[in-house]
């Protein structure tokens, strides 16, 4: 049987959107594999990396909630122009 904790994240796992299992696997170092398995079917040791995974989304949330949009602005200035994005993907030699 399982247990009322393990059926809220079976619940919760089962029910997450392919994005964010996308999300939780990679922050816990899992494969691409993992995004489609029905929670029943991880090993402990991977539902352990997704807790990880939890927590680091919430240390992130921690660490990062008094940003604003305002924090934001001139964010644009930052980005590489797309002539040099398509310099770097035609060099085969990287």
């Amino acid at each position: 049987m399982i247990s009322g904790c393990d059926s809220r994240v079976q619940h919760y796992w089962n029910n997450l959107d392919e994005e964010g299992r996308r999300y939780l696997c990679f922050l816990a170092g899992l494969k691409q594999r993992h995004i489609e398995c029905d929670w029943a079917d991880l090993s402990e040791g991977e539902k352990v990396s997704l807790w990880g995974a939890v927590l680091k989304v919430r240390q992130l949330q921690q660490d990062t909630r008094f940003f604003t949009p305002e924090d934001f602005k001139g964010a644009g200035a930052c980005r590489v122009a797309p002539r040099e994005v398509e310099q770097d993907v035609n060099n085969s030699m990287h």
